[in-house]
């Protein structure tokens, strides 16, 4: 009896096959969501550096002789909004934006464009909120301390969001919306940026 060289074919597939092979055709761009998260990161470090200054002073009043921006009553109001705004939230917008398409059906955001587009905004609009913090511009409010004009800019930004997270709300392909989305959209869209209005 001679055995075949080929081999047989199997009756069924391997779902783990499939769902590597669909998985390869199916590839999400995550542009956004990688530009919120990598920037989420490098701030999170950025605002520990802030943290590690006013350990010091707690314990060396004098550690940095004097020096005008590294004073305490500047370096606290940098490192809260470090910590609130750029680290908590765009770590937020960048998990929103790699979840929210995967939830919906969608093949990416609305506009992934625009995500990276906020994500650039809101670093240079934080960016130039902690210079003005180090350099004494402050509203004097606790969470409020930005000046106004940056304010401006952060609820420009958080409404451009706003935006893109509705369309691809709007254009999914999943008609059954995920508890998950209805919190997305409830905590993105129907909350304040900050606690700025109700000082």
């Amino acid at each position: 009896m001679v055995e075949s060289t080929r081999d047989p074919l199997p009756d069924v597939l391997d779902p783990h096959e499939v769902g590597a092979e669909r998985a390869a055709d199916f590839r999400f761009p995550d542009r956004a969501a990688k530009h919120w998260v990598l920037s989420s990161i490098i701030w999170l470090t950025v605002v520990d550096l802030f943290g590690l200054v006013l350990a010091t002073e707690f314990v060396s009043p004098e550690a940095f002789g004097g020096i005008s921006w590294l004073t305490f009553s500047r370096i606290r109001p940098s490192h809260v909004n470090g910590v609130i705004l750029a680290w908590l939230t765009m770590m937020y917008f960048g998990a929103l934006f790699y979840m929210l398409p995967r939830l919906v059906g969608a093949r990416s955001m609305w506009s992934e464009r625009l995500g990276v587009i906020t994500a650039w905004a809101w670093n240079v609009m934080f960016l130039l909120g902690v210079i003005f913090l180090l350099t004494g511009h402050s509203q004097g409010r606790e969470y409020g301390e930005f000046i106004w004009p940056i304010d401006i800019a952060l609820l420009v930004i958080w409404c451009a969001n706003i935006v893109n997270i509705l369309a691809t709300v709007a254009i999914r392909t999943i008609k059954p919306i995920y508890v998950a989305v209805w919190f997305f959209v409830a905590s993105r869209c129907g909350s304040q940026p900050t606690m700025r209005s109700a000082m």
